[in-house]
């Protein structure tokens, strides 16, 4: 009976002992009433399977989305404006970016060439006052991304035929200034 009355003590502590966790040390307190993990929680969605041969009607359009009306607010956020979210996503992940002079995608550009095509370098003359020759200033501004207020949106819009379903595919983003 002893016996038994000793393996249920030995039961009950160990239930106990898994509840006596301290907490880490490093834990920052929380600074919100819920928990910020939005952001890492998002996925991307990929796009459906489309056969060719269900494409019943297809158009490329060009969208322009000013970021100064209301409803476009969110574009630019001030915490992380779109136009710093496709920059990072362009520098840190890997995302091609290509050149703005035709609308087939076929030069891809560098994170480098992006910036020194986004800051611009002025220059001024100015007369010395004391020995009144003029003198050249070069300024080089950075790259602000409040400046961007129009996005131009590339998507091509496809009917299906089988499923009698229109996609709108966003196929690129240009910011314009």
């Amino acid at each position: 009976m002893k016996f038994f009355q000793f393996i249920a003590l030995f039961v009950v502590s160990l239930t106990w002992v898994g509840s006596a966790v301290a907490q880490p040390l490093n834990e920052r307190p929380r600074n919100s009433p819920y928990e910020e993990k939005l952001e890492q929680e998002r996925k991307i969605i990929p796009y459906d399977h489309l056969r060719e041969i269900d494409v019943f009607w297809e158009k490329r359009i060009w969208r322009v989305v000013d970021t100064r009306e209301k409803m476009n607010l969110p574009f630019v956020y001030p915490k992380r404006p779109l136009i710093s979210i496709l920059m990072d996503a362009i520098e840190k992940e890997g995302l091609p970016a290509y050149s703005a002079n035709d609308d087939e995608f076929s030069k891809q550009i560098t994170a480098s060439e992006i910036t020194s095509v986004l800051s611009s370098k002025d220059t001024m003359f100015t007369i010395d006052p004391l020995s009144g020759r003029d003198t050249m200033i070069i300024s080089e501004t950075v790259f602000n991304p409040l400046t961007v207020r129009k996005f131009r949106i590339q998507e091509v819009w496809i009917i299906d035929e089988e499923t009698s379903t229109m996609y709108p595919r966003i196929m690129g983003i240009a910011p314009v200034r």
